[in-house]
């Protein structure tokens, strides 16, 4: 297909599509239940730094996390995550990129079989990586699958089962550790055999997961890939529309190795479930069932959403690459988002709808970033020093008149979130 080959919607404004997308993601109003919700609302959530997993959850929950007893210097509660885990209600796989990443069970069952579109385990490359075979795939599963029935286990203990396991014990080297040890194990996590189990003293574990499909190779055919992937599509756009062609080859393409014709075909058998519209002169792609909602987004939000107030300053919305309109009332939602929150992990860091092209690095290296009315306008770091915790925040000079009091509202809704009294402190950043 080509890439406008779907049905037309019109225009969009932007400040009501970044008004959807903030709802959505549970950051304008502040709505997430748990931390199933909240994951499931950004479809997947890199899963390290564990901190800032932790904490990206944090910042969207409407009750603040209560740290147990016990509990360290103000980090969210540690337990949020790790319940959701052990309970099956959230899976931690390699997903993204090689990456692991926090998912519920249906979208890491759409997404991980969308990563084997490509087949790649049966490359002479990979498997040159490790020294394996073909041959050894099904017995590499039966070994790995029988070593875990009583329990997660690390690396070493994997391969010492390994090595203990007629025709497998030329893989026990590669298995303890290190790329040959990742080799071997991502495709038993896109095939739903293993994921990671709970960290044994700092240490990664895997354990059997529970989502694992009945028949491997009918869950690999195309028809169902193609099903998997046009599933996948509409959730992405169900968190990130409106969305660009390039957004998608991000996630998609670039995240799990689709062939970008592939997913060109998926979107045009979606039909009419997909339309085109328009956003500040750019084509973008929305669900369908969406697009009544996002035009109809309420521009004035309530009080009590959570780092409200303040103004967009002279100029309305700035930051990103879109001109946009000013927030519907003159108020701007503030947020103090942690180091690679979905909110722009999710389109990318090229997206400059969300990150100004010129603060790019910053967001790709992972910096905590504060966002006003959904576009990256500054940076934060949290300080320690003499019992004190300040929030520092850096409101890049190019984003107008920062917004002190949301701003100050935001770290204090910041340090609830994260179970620690925090100060503001302002600085203006040069320009870029």
């Amino acid at each position: 297909m080509t890439e406008g080959d779907v049905t037309s919607g019109g225009a969009l404004d932007v400040a009501r599509a970044l008004d959807w997308r903030l709802e959505r993601h549970a950051l304008a109003p502040v709505a997430g239940t748990d931390a199933v919700d909240v994951v499931r609302r950004v479809v997947a959530q890199r899963a390290w730094p564990r901190e800032a997993a932790e904490a990206s959850v944090a910042v969207r929950l409407a009750v603040p996390l209560t740290v147990p007893a016990g509990g360290d210097d103000g980090a969210a509660d540690a337990g949020t995550l790790d319940r959701a885990l052990a309970a099956g209600t959230l899976v931690r796989a390699y997903a993204f990129r090689g990456g692991s990443y926090l998912m519920a069970p249906d979208d890491a069952a759409d997404l991980l079989t969308v990563r084997c579109t490509t087949r790649i385990w049966e490359t002479a490359r990979y498997q040159a990586q490790v020294h394996f075979a073909l041959a050894d795939w099904a017995p590499l599963r039966a070994a790995v699958r029988d070593a875990l029935a009583d329990g997660p286990l690390i690396r070493p203990e994997l391969a010492d089962h390994l090595a203990r396991t007629p025709d497998l014990a030329h893989l026990a080297q590669a298995a303890a550790s290190g790329a040959g040890s990742d080799a071997l194990i991502k495709p038993l996590h896109w095939w739903r055999d293993v994921c990671f189990g709970p960290d044994r003293d700092g240490l990664t574990t895997f354990r059997l997961a529970t989502t694992a499909p009945s028949d491997l190779e009918e869950s690999l055919s195309d028809a169902a890939i193609d099903a998997a992937g046009r599933r996948s599509v509409l959730r992405y756009l169900a968190s990130y529309g409106p969305a660009t062609w390039a957004n998608l080859d991000y996630w998609l393409t670039e995240g799990l190795s689709v062939p970008r014709r592939r997913l060109r075909t998926w979107v045009a058998e979606l039909g009419d479930q997909v339309t085109e519209v328009m956003l500040d002169g750019e084509p973008r792609l929305v669900r369908s069932a969406d697009l009544e909602q996002m035009r109809g987004v309420a521009g004035v939000r309530p009080a009590d959403s959570g780092g409200c107030g303040g103004t967009a300053g002279a100029g309305g919305r700035v930051g990103g690459g879109s001109a946009g309109g000013s927030s519907f009332d003159g108020t701007a939602v503030v947020r103090l988002l942690p180091a690679y929150d979905p909110w722009t992990l999710g389109p990318g860091t090229a997206d400059a709808l969300v990150v100004p092209p010129a603060r790019r690095a910053l967001a790709t290296r992972g910096s905590p970033l504060v966002i006003r009315d959904g576009i990256v306008t500054g940076a934060w770091r949290r300080v320690r020093e003499r019992g004190r915790t300040r929030i520092v925040v850096t409101w890049f000079a190019e984003s107008g008149a920062a917004p002190e009091a949301a701003l100050a509202a935001e770290v204090a809704r910041l340090g609830r979130a994260l179970g620690e009294a925090s100060e503001l402190e302002l600085e203006l950043a040069v320009e870029p």
